[in-house]
């Protein structure tokens, strides 16, 4: 008896001081603790990223996509395309890119190239052979010039969009790290579900839009200190914008929040996200978040998402702005919460969320609008663009299972 009282005192024990100790139980991906300050047009961070090797081989490198460098003078592939120019370059020809100033591990420098087929692939090597299931801490320092630009990344006339602005780790196929490209057309990432820590300093004028969860704001001169964390993320986003308002809703634990530059009746699109994520619940299941921030701001293509964190262009009418909130909404479900290969499957996410907002309106009769006239106008418009391309071009290829860049 007094052996069974002793072993069960050193298991009670065991389990008082684990969590304090890191023995809990983690969650089999990648982690990132990013700690970055943006000055004017200049962003600079450091990374930790604890990256786990999910693949079935040992790893002798890690590779990274440099996003950034996508905006850079002389980019092979530009992130905007050309009929775009004008209007994303609102002050003309604007430059950025992303420079690596030190990769280490454990304070030891490791040895680092960029490669890719446009300077977009960050390739670091491993001292040692990385195998399955095991862990590596990697130290990225980089530094981000923004560019004057409307697009997923940049500063624009009324805010800044920070989208993939980090080295981002290749999301890992059965092929090994998969390199995207920047294409302007599509959706050009692919990235594997993280965990994420974020500090954030800005100048205190801005309103930040987040993935995430804010759990510390400390304010220190003229500069404000944000602390962010958010898990299962394939990537994290921020919007800044000194003209920034925004209203919050709580959905059964679930912070939904519109941050806004000009909407004369916010309430209809915060509304219009509530409903539709009570409708995706019930068909799809659970929302993946814990919060989720829907930002107006400057954006050519109507809307964009990332994890926890969509885009709504500021030039969207009244009804076009409950369109797209609905459907990057539904991208929460397709694309982040059950993840495809954005560049390889283009119609797959896509197609679901515009299912998805049919369906949406086909349950919400107050939006004057059917789920049959919806597919109605969909066929109707599809077979006009073949009709008109036939005629100028010759035959299409009318095949949907194509890579983004086979899409003219």
């Amino acid at each position: 008896m007094k052996k069974f009282w002793l072993l069960f005192s050193f298991f009670f024990a065991f389990i008082l001081v684990c969590p304090f100790f890191g023995c809990e139980k983690r969650d089999a991906i990648t982690e990132y603790k990013i700690d970055c300050e943006l000055n004017d047009n200049i962003l600079t961070g450091e990374e930790t990223v604890d990256f786990y090797n999910s693949y079935s081989q040992s790893l002798k490198e890690i590779k990274f996509n440099l996003y950034p460098n996508a905006y850079r003078k002389n980019a092979k592939y530009t992130a905007v395309a050309k009929e775009y120019f004008y209007s994303a370059y609102y002050n003309g020809e604007s430059y950025g890119g992303i420079e690596i100033l030190s990769v280490a591990n454990a304070n030891m420098p490791l040895d680092y190239s960029i490669t890719g087929v446009d300077q977009n692939i960050l390739s670091v090597n491993l001292k040692d052979e990385l195998f399955p299931n095991e862990r590596i801490k990697i130290v990225i320092k980089f530094k981000v010039v923004l560019a004057n630009v409307i697009s997923r990344t940049g500063i624009t006339e009324k805010s800044i969009n920070l989208a993939d602005f980090y080295p981002i780790v290749c999301g890992i196929t059965n092929n090994g790290f998969y390199e995207c490209v920047y294409y302007s057309n599509g959706d050009p990432f692919y990235s594997d579900s993280s965990n994420y820590l974020v500090k954030f300093t800005v100048d205190k004028q801005f309103n930040v839009a987040y993935s995430g969860t804010i759990i510390n704001k400390k304010e220190l001169n003229e500069k404000v200190t944000y602390i962010i964390k958010a898990n299962k993320l394939k990537s994290f986003a921020l919007v800044l914008s000194e003209q920034f308002e925004c209203i919050e809703k709580n959905l059964n634990g679930i912070s939904l929040r519109y941050f806004f530059i000009n909407d004369e009746n916010p309430i209809q699109v915060i509304s219009a996200v509530e409903k539709a994520v009570v409708l995706f619940e019930e068909r799809f299941g659970e929302f993946p978040y814990e919060s989720f921030s829907v930002c107006q701001t400057q954006f050519l293509e109507g809307g964009m998402e990332y994890s926890g964190l969509v885009y709504i262009s500021d030039e969207l009418l009244d009804l076009e702005k409950i369109e797209v909130a609905v459907h990057e909404t539904a991208h929460q479900w397709w694309q982040s919460g059950v993840g495809n290969n954005g560049i390889e499957h283009a119609f797959l996410d896509e197609g679901l969320c515009e299912f998805s907002v049919a369906l949406f309106f086909e349950n919400y009769a107050e939006y004057n609008f059917s789920y049959q006239d919806i597919k109605k106008s969909a066929n109707e418009n599809y077979r006009l663009f073949c009709s008109v391309y036939n005629e100028l071009f010759g035959e299409i290829d009318a095949s949907i299972l194509r890579p983004v860049y086979k899409f003219q």
